[in-house]
This record gives C-alpha cells, sequence and structure tokens, in this order.
C-alpha cells in the first residue's frame, strides 16, 4: 500500500498555534501523529512524505523516523531545503527527492502546489498551505490538517477522483 502526507512539523511548537491544531504542546503533538502513522501504515508500505517532516537535529528527527512504519520517501518541502538529501537519508528516509515527480503518468506529486490547467489530465497532489484549500479539481491538499494528522492512501485519492470523473460524465 502507498500512502501520502504532508507537512507534520514534527517538534514545532509555533505550527500549533499558526495552523490551530489541537494540541497542547509538541509531545502530545508528535505522539498522535506518530500513533495516527502506525495505525494504518504497516512495515511493508510506502508514505511518500511531501515536505516539511519536521524541525531540530539530526538525533531529534531520528528518532521520530525511526518510530514511524513503512518505507520512507521525502519530497523536500522549504523547510527542509536547508539540510541535503544525504542529511535526510541519514536521518531516516530511504529516498529523498528535490522537486517533485510523477505517479501513474498523471498524478503530480509536489510540496507547494503546481499551476496546472483545469483542463489538464494531470492532478497535483501537494502540501504547503496546511489548512487552506486550492481551487480546481485538480488540485489534491495532503497536507495533515485535512486528514485527522494521519497519511491518506494513495488508492483512496485515486478512487474518489475516478468517482468524481465518472460524475461530471454522467452528468452531461
Amino acid at each position: 500500500m502507498i500512502y501520502v502526507t504532508s507537512d507534520t512539523h514534527f517538534n514545532h511548537l509555533k505550527i500549533i498555534e499558526y495552523c490551530n491544531r489541537p494540541f497542547t504542546n509538541i509531545e502530545d503533538m508528535n505522539n498522535v501523529m506518530i500513533n495516527n502513522w502506525n495505525s494504518i501504515v504497516k512495515e511493508n508500505d510506502k508514505v511518500v512524505h511531501l515536505g516539511d517532516f519536521g524541525f531540530g537535529g539530526g538525533e531529534e528527527l531520528s528518532e521520530i523516523c525511526a518510530k514511524l512504519n513503512g518505507h520512507k520517501m521525502l519530497i523536500k518541502g522549504n523547510h527542509d531545503n536547508r539540510k541535503t538529501n544525504e542529511w535526510w537519508k541519514n536521518t531516516g528516509f530511504n529516498d529523498v527527492l528535490d522537486g517533485g515527480f510523477i505517479y501513474k503518468e498523471f498524478y503530480l506529486m509536489s510540496h507547494k502546489p503546481l499551476f496546472i490547467n483545469e483542463k489538464s489530465a494531470f492532478i497535483n497532489l501537494h502540501g504547503h498551505i496546511h489548512q487552506n484549500k486550492m481551487e480546481g479539481s485538480q488540485y489534491y491538499n495532503v497536507c495533515v490538517e485535512h486528514h485527522n494528522y494521519t497519511p491518506i492512501a494513495l488508492n483512496d485519492i485515486i478512487k474518489g477522483y475516478m468517482l468524481k470523473k465518472e460524475d461530471k460524465q454522467n452528468d452531461k
């Protein structure tokens, strides 16, 4: 199974206030997100983290990464760019990419939302904008604020888009 998430901001105290997260402190936030992650992600699953994983030093983030199930890929976000790809691999990510990538020919995964023409076949899975949403059916925000601080199964995203597409065709 493949899961997608973004903007966990582990160890980031100010994010609780900035995004009105329902946590009293960093420990509470980190523990809830680790437990939520592990409640659905199994050891052989893959997780694509679309950036802004966490704050702190290598030892702190390595401890968190080690607690998270699955094969972890990081698409570096604006906060992650302060460290090298090798640093993130040493922290516990199996794969680290700058920018983004295309999955199954039309799912474009990136940290920040990318401009996509509404008539395009591409769907942009993205993070960065936290509790906000992009206008248009070609965007899907995977930030933790939209998904109960839990990664979301890529199959669920794909099924949702296929149903929307069917509904649009049936309306014609």
